[in-house]
């Protein structure tokens, strides 16, 4: 047959399509594998390996007599989706140059702001430094996020923060603090 507008066979595309396949059913078994927020940690993490020998029983660890076990376990905590955003006008001069006066401002300025998360953790803080140039915004985001433990030690005692810049503006600092979840 050869006129036949039937095209051959290619194999090299069958094995495109099973890549594609495998790549989908991936995602979707990664999509489903969610964990919910009211599983403590403790089931979460692995069973220990089974031993070949006989195990022998550890000494259990010595409490204080008056100490009382924990009321409830680790819970696996998420971000909010929704972060509280600030904003606020800096002296990019002084700011850049840590002057000791400028960064107290800096803190006093953080505390009414953020007191929306008062007696909360923020878990992820994104600060963006404006100005046109990317290093001076780069050090402005830097600089207040040094600042972040002096303002508020229960707030942003263990969080991660990350500085950008912003070229659109200038002179101002604006700040997304993702707090953990309730």
């Amino acid at each position: 047959m050869t006129g036949s507008s039937a095209r051959a066979f290619e194999p090299g595309k069958a094995g495109w399509l099973f890549a594609d396949l495998l790549l989908v059913l991936s995602i979707v078994t990664l999509g489903a594998a969610t964990v919910p927020d009211d599983v403590p940690l403790t089931r979460l993490q692995a069973a220990p390996a089974p031993t070949t020998t006989s195990p022998r029983p550890s000494p259990s660890p010595a409490r204080s007599p008056g100490a009382a076990p924990s009321a409830r376990p680790r819970q696996v905590r998420g971000l909010e989706r929704t972060p509280l955003t600030i904003g606020f006008a800096v002296d990019t001069r002084r700011l850049v140059a840590r002057d000791a006066g400028e960064l107290r401002r800096v803190r006093r300025l953080l505390v009414p702001r953020t007191a929306p998360l008062r007696g909360r953790r923020a878990a992820l803080v994104l600060t963006f430094g404006c100005d046109p140039d990317s290093r001076v915004g780069s050090t402005m985001s830097a600089v207040v996020n040094s600042q972040l433990r002096a303002a508020d030690v229960h707030l942003f005692g263990d969080t991660v923060t990350r500085s950008f810049m912003d070229d659109s503006c200038r002179g101002t600092v604006r700040m997304e603090i993702y707090p953990f979840t309730r």
